[in-house]
């Protein structure tokens, strides 16, 4: 179950968590309650960002390794690329 914050979006308890740590590293005494809220949830989804980026990133390398080893279903295994040739 995850929860609404002021600014939208709904959260994860851990990501709730997250926030509530970003807000206490990061607060400057020049900003408002709102601008440090919204300064965290920005950090907070660039962090998501980076995190999936490298997910992608990591299932692509595997399924590039699969493939050139004839894993994937449907691919040709290297003891068959004489008959394509």
């Amino acid at each position: 179950m995850g929860s609404r914050m002021k600014c939208g979006g709904i959260f994860t308890p851990e990501q709730i968590d997250e926030l509530r740590e970003e807000l206490k590293r990061g607060n400057r005494p020049d900003e408002s309650m709102d601008e440090r809220e919204e300064r965290a949830i920005e950090i907070l989804n660039r962090r998501n960002v980076e995190r999936v980026n490298n997910e992608v990133r990591i299932r692509t390398m595997r399924t590039r390794h699969q493939s050139k080893n004839g894993v994937l279903k449907g691919m040709p295994l290297a003891s068959d690329s004489h008959r394509f040739q």
